[in-house]
């Protein structure tokens, strides 16, 4: 390349910035003649995957403004700051934004559900379609749906995924299966657990190996985690859990291990 762009060097620091390598992001920064919003957000991201947060705040108090200040670079601070469990910090970026998307919206509800505050998630979740900036998405209730499963609320779970397809009209997807298996999995509620992974096997297309591979690997994780080996051998019997290649035959091992220690 004769004469790298301001694209071209985004490309660069932004490739190092997502692999870990933050000091090399920089110096590629401090190299630049012609920076953008893009290349103050690739720093910053680079920074807080470092788990330097206070650098990371420092890059971003000090972008240009650019008018307002620029959507992605708030999105990822918001990001930044969930990955960190920094809730409140998350929150004052958002409510200073003038235009959101559903980006800005997921990230927020992720740093709430990510510090446990479940019910400050539903709020925003809610304010989410009434405000009318943007809709909620798939990845946004797969972020709910998985927080709710950390804490072990799986009431609140169910009635999430149903709200998500009868409500929103949003197809479940893979992703949302399987938080769901693992909300009914650490509430010991294996065999639920079982009959929504069949309803998942009845509703997919031929050639979704992949995806039955990833929802039985879910079902026997939580098999492992209370030493069940019946519904694990089933699960293994059916076929597809060993789609997803060795690990499901590492997690059937280790739960008849288990079970057999108890």
């Amino acid at each position: 390349m004769e004469q790298p762009n301001v694209v071209s060097w985004n490309a660069l620091m932004a490739a190092y910035a997502h692999n870990g390598h933050h000091v090399h992001a920089r110096a590629v920064f401090d190299r630049m003649e012609l920076r953008n919003a893009v290349s103050w957000t690739c720093l910053m991201t680079g920074y807080h995957k470092a788990a330097c947060m206070e650098v990371a705040e420092w890059i971003f108090s000090r972008m240009p403004s650019w008018g307002v200040r620029d959507l992605v670079s708030c999105n990822a601070m918001i990001q930044a700051y969930a990955l960190n469990g920094h809730a409140a910090s998350a929150r004052r970026i958002f409510d200073a934004m003038q235009r959101r998307d559903a980006a800005t919206w997921t990230g927020m509800i992720a740093a709430y559900t990510d510090a446990g505050l479940c019910a400050s998630a539903d709020a925003v979740l809610r304010s989410m379609s009434l405000e009318g900036d943007a809709e909620p998405d798939g990845a946004t209730f797969s972020c709910v749906l998985a927080g709710l499963s950390q804490r072990g609320m799986v009431e609140a779970a169910r009635q999430c995924f149903r709200s998500m397809v009868s409500n929103y009209c949003i197809q479940a997807s893979i992703q949302h299966y399987c938080c769901m298996v693992d909300a009914l999995g650490r509430s010991r509620q294996l065999r639920q657990a079982e009959e929504l992974v069949e309803d998942l096997v009845r509703g997919c297309a031929a050639g979704d190996d992949d995806d039955m591979g990833i929802a039985w690997t879910a079902l026997l994780a939580a098999c492992k985690l209370h030493g069940e080996p019946e519904i694990a051998a089933r699960a293994a019997h059916r076929g597809g859990a060993f789609a997803a290649g060795a690990t499901g035959y590492v997690l059937l091992s280790t739960t008849f291990c288990s079970s057999q220690a108890t």
